[in-house]
């Protein structure tokens, strides 16, 4: 359908109109349509530009409140900022957790005349210290440990209010001479001398031995024996009197009558 535009209001309307319908009142034209689906179809001819550019606005600014509102919920979303104050470094330092007990390497020990052996020490705390309690049969330094002489001495190491011992026994090395008891089986009477000197012998020159011997009884109650080997009777029975030479032990028989 073809359109028409006044000359005198500027308006649009349908060609089938002789003259504008909206100046019906200024000259012979025709009068408005009274059918409403025409009325429209004339409205939206006469308004149709500014009906779309409404329209676009509106659409805009819907769109528009849209990302806002997108971009305030998502805001939303996130979590709070932490404002908390970052913790200061503490530089004191802990404190250093205890020490294990102190404990020694070993507690008992047998060594010959001359030589070593090297004690350690695990847990405590301080600085170790070290004794011997004959230093004439075994000296320590730093944990090494010297034998001297035969006999028994105690090591002991202490470190702060803590102690822990070590029992050593040094013995004599074995002579390379072949050595033998002046006696392996002998008995006192009654009547007899009350003690009997007994001696270690180098065989080959038939002389005492000079070395250090460890003299014992096996029952000190029947027949004792002195550190030079003297043997005296106690009472009735048997017994056995040992001498040791290093790793070497030679045996009497006393029998005390």
């Amino acid at each position: 359908m073809s359109n028409k535009r006044c000359a005198r209001c500027g308006k649009v309307y349908p060609a089938s109109y002789r003259s504008c319908p909206y100046c019906s009142g200024r000259g012979g034209g025709r009068r408005p349509p009274d059918n409403p689906v025409d009325q429209i179809i004339a409205f939206l001819q006469q308004h149709g530009e500014r009906i779309f550019l409404t329209v676009t606005a509106v659409f805009l600014l819907i769109a528009a409140l849209g990302i806002i509102l997108t971009r305030c919920s998502g805001k939303d979303a996130e979590p709070p900022e932490d404002k908390t104050p970052p913790a200061q470094s503490d530089n004191t330092q802990e404190p250093e957790p205890p020490a294990e007990p102190m404990t020694l390497s070993k507690s008992a020990l047998s060594l010959l005349v001359g030589e070593t052996d090297q004690l350690t020490v695990s847990g405590g705390s301080g600085e170790p210290v070290w004794a011997s309690s004959d230093e004439a049969v075994a000296s320590v330094a730093d944990g090494l440990i010297t034998a001297k002489a035969a006999g028994t001495v105690t090591i002991t190491v202490s470190c702060g209010l803590e102690k822990a011992t070590c029992a050593l026994t040094v013995t004599a090395k074995a002579p390379e001479v072949d050595v033998y008891l002046n006696r392996t089986d002998f008995s006192i009477r009654p009547g007899d001398p009350a003690s009997f000197q007994m001696k270690v012998k180098v065989r080959e020159t038939k002389k005492d031995y000079e070395g250090d011997v460890v003299w014992a009884s096996a029952d000190p109650g029947i027949a004792s024996v002195s550190e030079t080997g003297l043997v005296e009777r106690v009472s009735r029975g048997t017994t056995t009197v040992t001498a040791t030479i290093g790793e070497k032990v030679l045996e009497c028989i006393v029998r005390v009558k």
